[in-house]
Order: structure tokens, then sequence, then C-alpha cells
């Protein structure tokens, strides 16, 4: 869930609308979720064309920060993402979101976070550059909203 977005990103903010008090939220998996970022790892091109195509750092809405990969475990025409993605983050530095298959991220009011899953085996990570390498950090999953400012320490 998340709410108010920043006003320079052009959207409108809906109030709390609903007779039962339910606030409105924005949610999307893949390229759905990816949008919600500052940008994201997408296999879009490969759609396009399947026998010369990379993937590419595509740009999202900017309401919470960072590149966004989706299917941080998964393959597209057999090439990995997990290893291109962490080519992505050496090349264009920041903070990156990667989620496994059957795993997501909720965020709340762009405070806070946590994790969830649909299977047992999905996980989360950081993967940011720290001394010149690399580096891929589990995010716990966690029943407890956390401060959305710890995904993004370096």
């Amino acid at each position: 869930m998340i709410a108010a977005p920043p006003p320079d990103r052009g959207l409108t903010w809906l109030p709390p609308a609903s007779p039962l008090g339910r606030q409105p939220f924005l949610c999307g998996i893949s390229a759905g979720a990816i949008c919600w970022f500052d940008s994201g790892h997408s296999d879009s091109i490969s759609f396009y064309n399947s026998k010369n195509w990379k993937y590419v750092n595509v740009r999202g809405l900017g309401l919470i920060p960072g590149i966004h990969c989706p299917h941080y475990n998964g393959r597209t025409l057999g090439i990995p993402r997990r290893t291109h993605f962490r080519e992505m983050i050496d090349k264009v530095g920041g903070i990156g979101i990667a989620l496994e298959n059957n795993c997501a991220i909720e965020v709340l009011d762009r405070k806070f976070y946590r994790i969830i899953t649909s299977k047992n085996h999905a996980r989360a990570y950081r993967v940011f550059r720290r001394g010149g390498r690399v580096v891929a950090e589990r995010i716990c999953q966690e029943k407890r909203w956390a401060p959305i400012r710890m995904l993004y320490r370096s």
C-alpha cells in the first residue's frame, strides 16, 4: 500500500474512499511492480526481438526509491536475471530491490515496508555496491513493518 505520491509525478491523490474505511492502494507484479520504483530491470525487449535483445533499465514513476528487479531467480530466454541485475547495479550504482518469484514488498505511506511471500523458499534482496564490488543482502521476512530507510543503508 502506498499513500500520497509526490506532487511532481502528475498523479492525483485519492483520499480514503469507502464506507468501509479502506485506504486506496497501488499494486503490481513484474513490470507492474517496476513502475512504482525509480527504475527497474526489464526483459521487455525480448518480447519484440527474441534473437537480439538485452535486459534494460526502464524508468518508473519514482514512488519508491531504487531500482527494482522482479523474478530475480528467473531467466528470460536462458539468460539469468540475477547475474545481469548485479552487473546493472555495478554500472549505474544505487540500491536495488530484487524479489524472487512468489515474493513481494509491501510499502506503507512510503515510510514502512515488509516482505511477504506465497512460498517459503521465496526471497528478497538489497543489491548495492560496497568496497568496489556488488553485494546482495537478504531482506528478511518479518511480520512487523520496518522503517523504509533500512532498505537504503549501504
